[in-house]
């Protein structure tokens, strides 16, 4: 009655089907994983990455980790700025020197953005209707935020490709850079030349 139910005799088909199921499952995973990258040798690209309002204490930390010059000093000063309407968007910002960049991720992916090359920091940008007028204005504790970073990736027609990843301009991802973890807006993609 139990030869009914193997194969040749020999394997159970059930057992077969599981055995198969798991050399496929693991076959996927190896290639998801431990795959080489298809950015190997392809072009530089430079990403910035833009947030109209972050916390200040992220920006601390981002800085603490990532600059080279501390930003703490803007950051008090921008607090007596922060609770008047500003005029248009406001142009003063702090370039925070970038001495080795931190590695920057997409947490959601978990895909390497590369390196933070280039730290932007000003007063954060909330728009608000004032008497039926849009006005922009800063909103205390929070900053406006820059970030750019360098990777290797592929370039599509309608964007790039980095580590199986399509990323376009508009794209919102959570990003990791060094500790700090920022919900934040693809503005420009470039590739070097």
């Amino acid at each position: 009655m139990m030869k009914k139910y193997k194969l040749f005799g020999i394997i159970n088909i059930i057992d077969l089907l599981v055995l198969v199921v798991i050399v496929l499952a693991a076959a996927f995973l190896g290639m998801k994983f431990l795959g080489g990258t298809d950015t190997e040798g392809a072009p530089e690209i430079n990403i910035t990455f833009t947030s109209k309002e972050v916390s200040d204490f992220v920006v601390d930390k981002l800085a603490d980790e990532c600059a080279a010059t501390e930003i703490s000093d803007f950051i008090d000063q921008k607090q007596v700025d922060d609770n008047r309407v500003l005029d248009g968007y406001d142009d003063k910002y702090i370039e925070v020197a970038v001495a080795e960049g931190c590695r920057m991720y997409d947490d959601t992916e978990k895909i390497e953005l590369g390196r933070c090359t280039n730290i932007k920091v000003s007063n954060s940008q909330s728009s608000i209707v004032e008497e039926g007028v849009w006005q922009t204005s800063g909103k205390p504790d929070y900053s406006w935020l820059e970030i750019k970073s360098t990777v290797n990736g592929k370039v599509l027609d309608n964007g790039v490709e980095i580590g199986g990843e399509t990323y376009l301009v508009g794209d919102y991802i959570v990003l990791r850079a060094g500790v700090a973890k920022i919900y934040i807006e693809i503005t420009d993609i470039e590739v070097v030349d």
